[in-house]
């Protein structure tokens, strides 16, 4: 007879299968990996909830991204909590351990180990590595930087946008996603596409789509 925690993992399980079969964002999937493939720079842009956060860093490590040369995935948050809770999530929808596979790097407080491929950190975590190691992030294949609408275009040398375009001019074969959330006003990918040299851009409704 199974235990009650196994059958809470397996509840778990089933309804994190069935929201991965649900969110909008999986009916793009193709769509993604295509142009992340085709272009050096993708900007996404879809409304709040529609997975972005949880599923383009899958989707990029089940495509390969983390096997050539093994490298990583750095997803760039610009809050220390957002960057733990989305690693936490993840590592649970990929059903591993937080800290291996999966982890997240913040500011006195490093949950990764040389397994992990997708690295969840702050802003101020990846100028810290490319100030101290000064080798154009060679350890990530792709850098997404996410809820890129509560980052402003500066100039500023150590601006995360002006880092990660320098960086990619540098290095050919690093991948680049931008991902912004639509909310009126506030977010305009149109912007980053014209910032990032005129980089395709990918829109996801919020709207769900059940694949069978």
């Amino acid at each position: 007879m199974a235990s009650k925690s196994s059958t809470v993992v397996k509840s778990i399980e089933e309804k994190l299968k069935e929201d991965r079969r649900t969110i909008a964002i999986q009916y793009y999937r193709r769509q993604l990996l295509e142009t992340v493939e085709r272009f050096q720079v993708v900007i996404v842009s879809g409304e709040f909830g529609c997975g972005k956060t949880t599923q383009i860093p899958q989707y990029l490590h089940q495509a390969g991204y983390t096997k050539t040369g093994k490298k990583k995935i750095a997803c760039v948050e610009p809050r220390r909590a957002a960057a733990i809770c989305a690693a936490s999530a993840v590592s649970q929808d990929m059903g591993v351990e937080l800290g291996r596979e999966v982890g997240y790097c913040i500011n006195h407080d490093d949950c990764t180990t040389k397994e992990t491929v997708l690295k969840y950190i702050t802003d101020g975590m990846l100028v810290q590595e490319w100030l101290g190691r000064q080798d154009l992030l060679a350890s990530y294949g792709v850098v997404m930087v996410d809820e890129a609408h509560e980052r402003t275009l500066a100039s500023d040398y150590y601006d995360v946008f002006a880092l990660v375009k320098r960086v990619a001019r540098a290095r050919r074969d690093l991948k680049l996603v931008i991902v912004l959330s639509e909310s009126g006003s506030t977010s305009d990918p149109e912007k980053l596409s014209d910032y990032f040299d005129k980089a395709p851009i990918i829109r996801i409704p919020h709207r769900q789509y059940r694949c069978s």
